[in-house]
Order: structure tokens, then sequence, then C-alpha cells
């Protein structure tokens, strides 16, 4: 007899909540409902069926949800693209990806969809009138029952972040995304009436997390408007939970408005980098709701978060594991992983999907850790970040630990630099935070000779380059090192 066929639903639970918040408007459950069955069946109408791949080149905001969505729902499988990406690297991803058609919003993304089925929305990006107009009198409104999706069946294609050379085309399936939802609700309450700002987009792992346990839960999506600053966003939509890096919060707390802002929300859900000790030590003396979180694009989002009162008593960096029982580490101290969130593997040119798996079915993240006495899980950095100098092993982010305690540093990447004594010594970009300029080496180097050694101290320091920041997502660390290498000869 067969397994019965596990299935998600990407409709929210019944509410007289408003499910979307953007703009001016609160959408209830059914208009948003009304809106994705509508582009569901425009692109059925288009020739879209079930596994194909569709690339998207989406606007941030109700575009991306309800597209995104919408191909989801169709059974086929979306594959978002970052729009401030060159043409030449997302057409790379679409070839990867297998994409039959492209859908976007702007002539100028042309250049990525070459060769592809182009496909144009007959609504306005963010005309939300238009858009309720077309979806009732063409479609009127649908069965909710009809908004369940196979679990286990791809559905999301999401590009690594490629920090150490060329992007992979992760593939998660709704199971995978909701299973993740579910885990980070029963350590972040999220209800009908709360809000979850969409700060980060679809394309990355972390924004696709806030649509789905808003889903989840019946919480509202809270989209802000384009290039709307983050402050403004939060009071205006009344988000109730963030997602945020440590350079979004060092700036709100910088901020009066934005410390007036954080009074008001319920969570917030801190990652994706290292976050300074001194930003965690405010965080406890403000008692803050924040949980710091480890995750991957290959687990749907966390792996392991604090509890959201885990820093009141002074930092910590670690963290208990999300699902008990998905986290190991290998002999040599390699965080492995597996369980419900587990992606279903990575597209291959030839169309085909590889799941790297251990001999003993775990995937091994190539983050190094240890387990802390009381049992979480502390992440010291990755293994193929880690260099030799001087014979001497050097984890890059043990350096940018210590660089962002510095009070002047509000970002810092380290990479390695060819050295003929040394073999390859640390060079650090460093953005300072604003009214102090970037410092030099040797100013550094005394700064620091209570918290690194010798061989660890930069050898060089450069200012940040603004034209590789990536937008609040964690930046592509080979970008950083070409960059060295160029300047430092």
């Amino acid at each position: 007899m067969n397994a019965a066929r596990r299935t998600e639903t990407l409709l929210p639970p019944p509410s007289e909540a408003p499910v979307l918040r953007c703009g001016s408007a609160a959408v209830s459950r059914e208009v948003f409902a009304a809106w994705i069955e509508a582009a569901t069946q425009w692109l059925i109408d288009q020739g879209i069926r079930p596994g194909d791949r569709v690339a998207f080149l989406a606007p941030a905001g109700v575009p991306q949800v309800v597209s995104l969505l919408a191909c989801m729902r169709a059974g086929a499988i979306a594959c978002p693209l970052n729009p401030r990406q060159p043409a030449i690297v997302n057409a790379d991803c679409v070839r990867t990806a297998g994409c039959i058609a492209g859908i976007s919003w702007s002539e100028e993304d042309c250049a990525a969809l070459t060769g592809l089925r182009r496909l144009t929305f007959p609504w306005a990006c963010q005309d939300l009138l238009d858009l309720d107009a077309w979806a009732t009198e063409s479609h009127g409104s649908p069965d909710a029952s009809a908004f369940s999706v196979e679990a286990d069946a791809p559905a999301v294609v999401v590009f690594t972040s490629g920090s150490t050379g060329r992007p992979r085309a992760a593939v998660l399936s709704a199971g995978n995304l909701f299973a993740n939802a579910r885990a980070s609700r029963r350590n972040i309450p999220l209800a009908p009436g709360d809000a979850w700002l969409l700060s980060l987009p679809l394309y990355h792992v972390s924004g696709l997390g806030v649509m789905c346990r808003c889903i989840e839960s019946g919480a509202a999506i809270a989209v802000s408007e384009p290039d709307e600053p983050l402050v403004d966003a939060i009071l205006r939509l009344r988000a109730t939970s963030l997602s945020l890096v440590p350079t979004q919060l060092h700036r709100l707390l910088a901020d009066a408005e934005g410390v007036r802002a954080l009074d008001a929300v319920k969570s917030v859900l801190l990652g994706g980098s290292a976050i300074p000790e001194d930003l965690l030590c405010e965080v406890g003396r403000r008692r803050l709701p924040v949980a710091t979180t480890y995750g991957l694009t290959e687990t749907a989002s966390q792996v392991a978060t604090t509890a959201l009162d885990a820093h009141h008593g002074g930092p910590r960096r670690s963290a208990p594991p999300l699902i008990p029982g998905t986290v190991r580490l290998s002999d040599d101290g390699e965080a492995l992983v597996s369980g419900p969130c587990l992606f279903l593997g990575y597209l291959q040119p030839d169309g085909s999907m590889e799941r790297p798996l251990r001999s003993d079915g775990w995937f091994a993240t190539g983050d190094l850790g240890k387990w802390e006495a009381d049992g979480e899980l502390r992440i010291l950095g990755r293994r193929d970040f880690r260099f030799v100098s001087g014979g001497e092993n050097v984890q890059p982010e043990e350096v940018e630990a210590a660089l962002l305690a510095l009070p002047a540093i509000e970002q810092a990447i380290v990479v390695p630099a060819s050295d003929p004594e040394w073999g390859e010594r640390p060079v650090a970009f460093v953005k300072p935070v604003p009214g102090c300029g970037v410092p030099t080496a040797a100013a550094l180097r005394e700064l620091l000779r209570d918290r690194l050694s010798g061989i660890k101290m930069p050898r060089n320091v450069l200012p940040w380059p603004e034209d590789l920041d990536a937008g609040g997502i964690k930046p592509r660390r080979s970008d950083f090192a070409e960059r060295a290498r160029r300047l430092l000869g």
C-alpha cells in the first residue's frame, strides 16, 4: 500500500487578521488567495506545466510574493534571481537551473533571460488596485482547498551565496521550507495579528523563510516600498518581527527613531554574518528580544537559533539546534546536518540533480564547529576560508570578530594575500562607522595586540568596496579576495 501523499498549503489559516500589509493596504486572506489563483491560472494559460523551471527577475515586494507562490501553486519550480547581479551571472544561473521561461518587469533585465520564453504579467508592478480588479474579474473567489502542493516535490531553486566561487543551484521543496517555518515558530512565537517585515529578498533563503513563517502562522507579510528606509517601514507597517543582519541592527540602535522602532517589535532574528561582541552586549543591556541564528541555504534557513532572551545575561556565540537531533560534528569538527529541512540537492547543467550526502546520510556543511558544555553549537568558521600563514592556521572569521569588537568598525572581511615570506597573510577590508576614517594597519595592530597573535594581524587594511556590497546579504568573499589581489599586486 502506497504511503499517503504529503502536502503543504500555500495559504494562511483562516483568520480575520490581514495576511499581507503593503502600501496603505491591509490585504485579507481571501483577496490574497484570489491574487495567487489568478496569477497561477495565467501561468498555466501561458503553457507553464508542473516541473518547468521559471526564472524570476521581479522587483522586491508584492510582485515577488504573488508570482513566486503562483509558480509553486502551478507545480512549476521558481528560480528567483538577484537583479543586482550582472546579467552575465544571472544568465549562467538560468542555464544551470535549466529554465524554460523567464518573468521580468523591466526591459533592462532581458539580457539575463536571453534564449528563454519571456512572460509578462498583465498587471503593473506595484498597482495593487489593478491586480485586485484583474484577479476578481477574471477568476472570482478560489477554493482554499486548492492551495495544497506536494510537500516533497521541487518548489524553489535558491542560488547559494557563492562566497568562495560560483553559486550553486540548491533545490528546496515546500516541505523543507515549511518544516523550518514550523520549527522556527516553536522558538519565536508568531500568530495572526503579528507582522514580519520582508526586509530580505525572496532570491535569498532568509526572505523565503519570512514568507513561509507568515503563511504557516497566519501572520502578515509586511512588504515595504521600494528603497524605503528600514526604520520607516517598521513603523509604518507596524512590524512585530524582523530579520536583520548585524549592520542593520547597529544602525537602528544608533538612531533615535530606530530605537523607537525596536521597542515596538516582539522579536528580531539576527544572523547572516559575524556578530560584533559589543552589539550583543548592547542587546543584553537593552534586553531586546533578539534571537541569533546560524543557517544555510541547504537547510531552508535556520539550523541553530538562540531563545529570544538568551542574550540578556551577556553575549552568546552558541545556539541549540532548531530541531533536536539534526546536527552533529564529524571527527574533524565539521558541522553535519540532516532532517526534514535538508534540501533535495543541487541542479547540474545537464538537468540532473546531485544530493551530496556522506555515506552515513548526513550533509557536510563546510562549517567548523564545537559543542559547548551546555550542548549548544558554536560555529568557528568555514573550513574552506581557513589558510596557513607561516605554518599557523588562520581562520578569517576569528580576525573579523576581533575587528568588529572595535567600536569604530561597522563591517570587516578578511581574505588571504600572497606573501613571499609567510606564504599568505591576512588582508582586511574595513568599513568604519559613519564619521570615522579607515584605520591604518599600524593602528589596528596596536588596538588588536591583546586579541590576536602576530601572525593573525592584518598586513594591509583596505577601504570597503561599496560596489561589492551585497545589500544586506552575505558578501561574496571571492570577490573581496580578487579585489585584494588586484590592489596589492
